[in-house]
């Protein structure tokens, strides 16, 4: 499998004269040191992250080094021109960086940690989504501007807001263990999450965005059969999201019961646009639960 990984992040990187970027790739060494992995965990499932004031003197020697050998790129984001204090943000170089940081982990996960234990609890897709779903936090999907891989200004689109948020919770919940493939185009292989130790995959859509076409992609042979994925998917959830104040109207759909929607209601004062709870539908529209959201 890692050289399988190897094999085509060079043809990737050959194809396109990037060759020269392969020295900022981590090896698997990286992910038997518990600091270095931590680090590394923390870049793929936040994008960008920023609070380094509580790093021991160990996490910053090891944040530097990080830094030193291109696993780990820093930038200013803010400058304060009163106190001329620089906001600095610590991400990869790439989405490319990022996607094959993400392969590693999920091939040497937590192999710097003998005791531990994390698997994933549930056992159906549903469960699991409901549960990723509990920890979103409002204000994450909120936070403007938000920056990506290679400090990139991220789009403010709905769509991208809720698969950046969804992302980073379905991180923490799944252990690491996710891969995130919806960088790479619309080819026949990409989905935007799987689970590979359950086989399950998830699919994030807005306001019914080809419905149909996601749909058909999962039921040939229950499998993503094209690169980058080629992978057998015991089971998948179509989940398509908008706002409470959107005007596009939802209709049954009960030939796939593998869809759920998902509505982001409002909170606080009038007119506040603070996500505060978001209720699941069926494929039919029926109501099937409310969560509550808040910044945990």
């Amino acid at each position: 499998m890692r050289a399988l990984v190897d094999l085509r992040v060079d043809l990737w990187l050959t194809k396109h004269q990037l060759s020269t970027w392969r020295a900022g790739l981590p090896n698997e060494w990286d992910f038997t040191n518990h600091s270095k992995a931590e680090l590394l965990e923390r870049a793929l499932r936040d994008q960008v992250f920023t609070d380094i004031g509580e790093f021991n003197e160990e996490e910053q020697g090891v944040l530097q080094e990080l830094i030193d050998t291109g696993r780990i790129h820093c930038d200013i984001l803010e400058l304060d021109a009163e106190s001329g204090k620089a906001k600095v943000g610590y991400t990869f170089a790439s989405p490319l960086h990022a996607l094959y940081n993400e392969a590693m982990l999920v091939l040497y996960h937590r192999t710097y940690d003998l005791k531990y234990k994390g698997t994933i609890q549930e056992l159906n897709i549903y469960d699991f989504v409901l549960n990723v779903f509990k920890k979103l936090s409002p204000s994450s999907m909120q936070r403007s501007p938000r920056y990506g891989y290679g400090m990139v200004q991220q789009s403010d689109e709905p769509k991208a807001q809720i698969h950046d948020e969804f992302y980073r919770c379905c991180h923490i919940h799944a252990h690491g263990v996710v891969r995130n493939y919806s960088r790479l185009g619309t080819q026949g292989g990409r989905v935007d999450f799987l689970i590979p130790s359950k086989r399950w995959a998830i699919e994030l859509l807005r306001e019914g965005d080809d419905i149909e076409k996601h749909y058909s992609r999962f039921i040939e042979d229950q499998g993503l059969h094209e690169w980058p994925i080629h992978a057998n998917v015991s089971s998948f959830l179509l989940l398509d999201s908008r706002y409470e104040d959107e005007d596009y109207i939802w209709q049954p759909c009960p030939d796939l019961p593998c869809l759920y929607r998902v509505v982001f209601r409002y909170g606080g004062a009038p007119g506040s646009k603070t996500i505060s709870k978001l209720e699941i539908l069926d494929n039919n529209l029926k109501s099937l639960t409310e969560l509550m959201l808040d910044d945990k």
